[in-house]
């Protein structure tokens, strides 16, 4: 009985099948067989869960050991008081879909919206309201706002420590 020849089977480019196991034009890393990385990982490639002697996955893309820069984080609006465009109400952001938008729990009668990232502002915070830094270098930072300096907040975290930060960037926590 003859077998039929299995699909892109044969030699050569566009097969599926590379003789002697060699991809022609590619060196070997000097001291190491070919189709051997060093340490086992590829730079700027993310890891997969699991791989041996790596640790976690991080899905933000960053390579462990490197520096986050906050900077290039989304702003963090979960539990923040918000606005909506328009006239479309304030409510309690919640945690951001992996499209960057957010769902607002209104404050008059508790309908959920769907609002653009960009597109909600956050609900001003008063001198005593417990606040979030929602982005920059002290994004996340939990605390009460013991002074409105101009332009700048001054927040006591729930730390004992004090930021001076940006009020446009400063959210009022609900609760």
């Amino acid at each position: 009985m003859d077998t039929a020849q299995t699909p892109g089977g044969g030699y050569g480019y566009g097969t599926g099948y590379t003789p002697l196991g060699a991809t022609p034009g590619l060196a070997a890393t000097p001291g190491l067989p070919l189709g051997v990385t060093p340490l086992g990982a590829t730079p700027n490639v993310p890891f997969t869960p699991g791989d041996p002697g790596v640790g976690a996955f991080d899905p933000s893309g960053n390579m462990p050991g490197l520096p986050i820069d906050a900077a290039q984080l989304p702003p963090d609006y979960l539990g923040v008081m918000v606005r909506l465009p328009g006239d479309a109400g304030e409510g309690t952001a919640r945690e951001a879909a992996a499209d960057g938008s957010i769902p607002v729990a209104l404050s008059a009668g508790g309908e959920v919206r769907l609002a653009a990232g960009a597109a909600v502002e956050l609900s001003p915070a008063e001198k005593q309201d417990t606040v979030k830094v929602v982005s920059g270098q002290n994004r996340g930072y939990v605390g009460k706002l013991i002074a409105i300096d101009g332009a700048e907040g001054i927040v006591r975290g729930t730390d004992g420590g004090t930021v001076v930060v940006d009020m446009g960037i400063i959210g009022r926590l609900v609760g």
